[in-house]
């Protein structure tokens, strides 16, 4: 007899909890067949079940009549559904916003905003766009950029682009420089954690690399900084002043080791204001960014 009460409690709070969701509403009407149907969309609200018999019918039943979503209900659930999903989304990116480390300024260096004034601004951006629109195949190769180019030409605009546009893919980035990274180190906080963060992100935004401190000590840590990202197999896009040949030509042995493990993983793009001499002795650039730059959209 309890097994009995225990089942007609649940089968009470089941329809009970129905009927809440898909409440009767004004205009709501009785159909010919006796059941409820929506005065909006004249779809039923109710329908009519029939009980099985190994089960229901112990307790004398022979059919339900339990609530159901009309048409006009399902559009009003998916709708706060959808809202919902938009609404976690939203609040995914504004945290992966405040952890990109990012200032306001640089939140608004979109490709929406990023005004072109030649062919060759035309061409860098469609590099750009491209790689943020297959970030995920670059990603499983490991392909970064390397942006060289002279200061004031736009590489670090063009960097905080592509990573504002994943962010609103929901991408974590973290855009910062060696130097922010060292004043962060003297600062006492945490090395390993900072470099766990700098290693688990999925794109790395490394500006004005060269600018490091030409010390041991400097070397030493962005050597561990750039390793560490190396390791974990998650690409990077690095900007710079420098050369080619001060890039592939360099004496000390400190900024060769570091040089050498961004230009492995890292293709070339030459910036407005640096001549194609900056990239010589920097290995071929990839065929899909000549591509881009030479105006093949679909490339």
């Amino acid at each position: 007899m309890a097994e009995l009460q225990s089942i007609g409690d649940i089968l009470t709070g089941v329809i009970g909890l129905a009927a809440r969701q898909n409440p009767e509403e004004p205009g709501d009407y009785l159909g010919d067949d006796g059941i409820l149907r929506c005065g909006v969309c004249g779809e039923t609200k109710r329908k009519r079940i029939e009980c099985p018999e190994d089960t229901l019918k112990i307790l004398c039943i022979t059919e339900l009549i339990v609530p159901s979503a009309c048409a006009c209900r399902r559009a009003l659930l998916a709708e706060q559904e959808r809202a919902e999903r938009a609404k976690k989304y939203g609040e995914r990116v504004d945290l992966l916003r405040i952890k990109s480390q990012m200032t306001a300024a640089q939140r608004r260096h979109t490709f929406e905003n990023w005004t072109t004034s030649s062919s060759a601004d035309i061409a860098i951006l469609r590099v750009c766009k491209r790689y943020a629109d297959d970030f995920e195949r670059f990603y499983a190769d490991n392909q970064g950029l390397l942006f060289v180019g002279l200061p004031g030409t736009g590489k670090t605009y063009a960097a905080t682009a592509i990573a504002n546009a994943l962010i609103e893919k929901g991408v974590s980035v973290i855009l910062t420089s060696m130097s922010k990274i060292m004043a962060r180190i003297d600062s006492d906080e945490d090395e390993m954690d900072m470099l766990d963060a700098l290693k688990r992100v999925r794109l790395l935004v490394l500006d004005d690399m060269g600018a490091e401190r030409n010390t041991a000590y400097g070397m030493e840590k962005a050597f561990s900084v750039i390793n560490a990202r190396y390791e974990s197999g998650r690409p990077m896009i690095v900007t710079t002043n420098l050369t080619g040949k001060e890039l592939t030509k360099q004496d000390d042995i400190g900024r060769r080791r570091l040089y050498e493990r961004v230009l492995h993983h890292c293709d070339a793009v030459s910036f407005a204001g640096a001549t194609e001499r900056r990239l010589q002795n920097i290995r071929k650039r990839a065929s899909w960014i000549d591509a881009c730059l030479e105006g093949e959209e679909g490339a």
